[in-house]
């Protein structure tokens, strides 16, 4: 029997931001934004919303994981290929052609 390791770290549903006495109430909900989307309480969400097998679950993983080293081997393959260079031409003295 295989020991399942499936606990998934739980997602505070608090989030707290405060105000300094002089603060700008722009700023805040600026902050609030930045936490939520940093804590991922809304990508959670959006997983939750509609059942997913796990077979779809490990599929997208794969294709992900598919995707991210095909774009670090395209990268590669520009990095390494070799500059094109022009030939060397001969300067004509002026005046002559």
């Amino acid at each position: 029997m295989y020991k399942r390791n499936d606990k998934k770290e739980a997602i505070n549903g608090v989030i707290e931001v405060r105000n300094s006495p002089n603060g700008d109430s722009e700023y805040l909900v600026k902050k609030f934004t930045r936490k939520v989307r940093n804590s991922g309480i809304l990508e959670e969400y959006r997983t939750r919303q509609y059942f997913k097998s796990k077979s779809e679950i490990r599929r997208e993983k794969a294709d992900e994981k598919e995707r991210i080293i095909r774009r670090v081997n395209e990268r590669r393959t520009s990095l390494l290929k070799p500059v094109r260079c022009l030939p060397n031409r001969k300067k004509e003295a002026p005046g002559r052609r």
